[in-house]
Parts: structure tokens; sequence; C-alpha cells
């Protein structure tokens, strides 16, 4: 089998890319956990509002403290509760966001 540039490039991509994210938004704390080829790191944040509001910027942030973009991300698992009605249905919107933006499935 011969593969053109192109096409490795994207069997390289996609072999590199096996980064997971997990946000948990339902409790008293919110939890960000991402599972790398190499190392698994968390965070968690209080629970309020305000942080619902710019939970986008949070996972930004923390995606950024480990030299990560949004793009490099393969698969995100979200709670869906038992829990804080608000926070299920913020951070599913915000899943599905990426899933369209960037086709990142999740679970």
């Amino acid at each position: 089998m011969i593969l053109s540039s192109s096409e490795l490039e994207l069997t390289l991509e996609n072999k590199t890319k096996m980064n997971k994210l997990i946000i948990d938004v339902v409790n008293e704390k919110i939890f960000l956990m991402l599972i790398t080829i190499r190392d698994t790191y968390n965070i968690t944040y209080d629970n309020t509002k305000i942080n619902y509001e710019k939970l986008t910027v949070i996972i930004n942030d923390f995606l950024n403290s480990k030299s990560l973009k949004i793009r490099d991300i393969s698969n995100i698992y979200i709670n869906r509760g038992s829990g804080s009605f608000a926070g299920i249905r913020n951070s599913l919107s915000i899943v599905k966001a990426f899933n369209i933006a960037r086709k990142i499935d999740y679970y």
C-alpha cells in the first residue's frame, strides 16, 4: 500500500490526537480532566453561575496550560447527571458546539 503525503499526515495526525477531555459540572465543583498519551491532568473550580457562564474560557485556559487546543481533543466525556440542571444544560450545549465546530465525538 502506497500512501500519499496528505494521507500520511492525516494518519499521523489521527494517531497523535488521542487526548480525552472529561467535563463534570453537576456537583459542588466544576471538574475537568485531561487524559493524554503520556499523562493525566485535572483541575476543579467552584461551581457558581459565573463559572457556568465562562465554562468555555475555563476549558480553554485548562487546555492552554497543558499546551493544547480544542482541536487536539479526540473525545469528550460529560457527566449528564444527576445534579444541577443548569450545569448539565450548559455543559451539554458547549460540548455539542465543540462537536459541530470541530467534529469532536462526545459521550
